[in-house]
């Protein structure tokens, strides 16, 4: 069962995905069989953007992390993936939850997906420059105790969507919902801010058992 972190700042600790600790490019993760006794009781996540789909028999997307690295996932499930092809689109963002290099028999680094990964399998319908731009300001403070259109202090009515992002007034929050900056108006941000808070709503630091999307 998982619990919900202790939040200061309406965000959990560890919840920065520029915390390489907890959200490691591809080369960081470990390797199957291969543990330190600190490792088996640590939360960690991969996160990647889908760049290609290569499918053949089976699903099988390229994606590409943080640092550059593409690498490849194939998916050896029952349905040889079919239940995620239509989420695996390109640039869309790929999260696993604690996952493992894999390296497979043609020379090629990636994961092999198998039916014990789904509950930590999740993708985005989000580009992960789009995510991560959206987590700096989160983590930097950008959306406290200010209007999010016209930068009024002290107000606290927020967007019942995504529960983070302030306004003065329903005029300054209708026109914030396609207005040109940020990228898409609020309406593209309180997308992604939902999607965030799967993120920030737990305690990294602390493990007490593994977290699941499913």
């Amino acid at each position: 069962m998982q619990s919900l972190a202790p939040r200061e700042n309406n965000l959990g600790p560890q919840s920065n995905l520029r915390n390489h600790l907890r959200f490691r490019p591809y080369f960081s993760l470990p390797f199957p069989g291969y543990w330190r006794e600190d490792e088996m009781r640590q939360h960690w996540c991969f996160i990647g953007e889908i760049v290609q789909d290569v499918s053949l028999v089976r699903l099988s997307v390229n994606v590409r992390d943080v640092e550059g690295n593409e690498l490849l996932v194939a998916f050896h499930t029952n349905d040889r993936g079919e239940s995620f092809r239509a989420r695996c689109m390109r640039g869309s963002t790929f999260v696993l939850l604690y996952a493992k290099q894999y390296n497979f028999v043609f020379g090629e680094h990636g994961f092999r997906i198998e039916e014990e990964h789904l509950p930590f399998l999740k993708v985005f319908d989000i580009p992960l420059e789009s995510l991560l731009r959206i987590n700096d300001k989160l983590h930097a403070g950008a959306y406290a105790d200010q209007c999010g259109l016209c930068g009024k202090q002290g107000v606290s009515a927020r967007c019942s969507g995504c529960s983070t992002v302030l306004y003065c007034g329903k005029r300054c929050q209708v026109s914030a919902w396609k207005a040109a900056v940020p990228p898409g108006g609020h309406k593209e941000e309180c997308k992604i801010l939902r999607a965030l808070v799967w993120f920030t709503q737990r305690d990294w630091s602390t493990f007490n058992g593994k977290f699941r999307f499913a």
